[in-house]
């Protein structure tokens, strides 16, 4: 399923974004 491909890369991106907010606010 092509759909599923994509909802797991927009989670992949979404999860290293969040990662990325969160070490901002430590520093």
């Amino acid at each position: 399923m092509l759909l599923m491909e994509k909802v797991e890369n927009l989670k992949d991106e979404y999860a290293e974004l969040m990662e990325g907010l969160q070490a901002n606010e430590v520093s």
